[in-house]
């Protein structure tokens, strides 16, 4: 059997206002969490479990060898939310009495394992079906087509002397002098109304997507941007990482420091460390992300 995935997102808190002038929400995640569960094997392997993802995380110079050998504690219940935003946009984007967006927000450390895990679902293939019932398929459908091309054959010869028939009411009606000139006036005058018509089409979007341009240019140079990004970290094992049953579940640090200590040979990993964000509106003075909407900014 295949191994099973299985996350958990805790303390997940959403708030919506609405008033005459502005459009508020915030909003805070506690914690992600995606383990894999292999099952255990006839040999007598018990089953293993494999973080995945997790977050928050401390992930504070997780790329240098030397935090091998610190001891770090897990991040326990009582740490940061993992993500927390606050969000406060104008009723009116378009006046200009109005101070402009607001957009607080800051996500924790995440701590990433890409295990080779991932191939035994990535290299899955279904099961094939059975030969003999994709050639009976194969050969009801042969048969089936003969009896709709007779029944198309008949109704197309049977319909032979109506369409005759239109043909020669065609000609006929064609053949009458005032009859022909109503209908070439007819279509002489259609065709400047087309044209005028196509030409409206092709400048409404062009103008309608200049002011929607405007419009959005206008509310970035008001934005009032205030974010923070901690350092995300991404493992890369040659091997399976199961976490031992001495630590958290779902720690990824510890169960590299566990391997690294506790076993003889421990796989090759790359730890890749993404950079850590800070971006703040100048002008700006810090707030916290989590704010009681409706808010006003000093």
């Amino acid at each position: 059997p295949l191994p099973t995935l299985e996350g958990s997102i805790q303390n997940v808190e959403l708030k919506y206002c609405s008033t005459s002038l502005v459009k508020c929400v915030s909003g805070t995640m506690g914690s992600i969490k995606a383990c894999a569960k292999a099952p255990g094997r006839s040999d007598g392997a018990k089953e293993k479990l494999i973080p995945l993802i997790q977050g928050p995380s401390d992930t504070r110079e997780l790329h240098k060898s030397k935090w091998l050998n610190e001891s770090r504690k897990p991040v326990s219940l009582f740490a940061p939310d993992l993500i927390t935003f606050t969000i406060q946009i104008p009723q009116q984007m378009d006046s200009y009495h109005n101070s402009g967006a607001v957009l607080l927000a800051s996500l924790q450390g995440i701590a990433v394992n890409v295990d080779p895990i991932f191939y035994t679902w990535l290299l899955q293939q279904p099961q094939r079906g059975n030969v003999k019932q994709r050639q009976q398929s194969a050969g009801a459908i042969q048969l089936a087509i003969p009896t709709t091309r007779k029944k198309e054959d008949e109704i197309s010869v049977g319909s032979t002397p109506l369409a005759m028939q239109q043909s020669n009411q065609a000609s006929e009606y064609a053949s009458s002098p005032v009859k022909t000139k109503t209908a070439t006036e007819s279509r002489l005058l259609s065709v400047p109304i087309k044209v005028m018509q196509s030409s409206e089409e092709w400048s409404n979007p062009e103008e309608r997507m200049k002011e929607f341009i405007g419009l959005v240019w206008d509310a970035v140079k008001r934005l009032t941007l205030q974010l923070e990004v901690q350092s995300c970290c991404v493992f890369f094992p040659n091997e399976s990482l199961p976490s031992p049953s001495t630590i958290v579940a779902g720690d990824i640090p510890g169960t590299v420091r566990n391997w690294y200590h506790t076993e003889s040979s421990m796989p090759g990993t790359l730890v890749v460390c993404l950079p850590q964000i800070k971006v703040i509106s100048a002008g700006h003075k810090y707030m916290e992300p989590l704010q009681e909407i409706p808010f006003f900014i000093s």
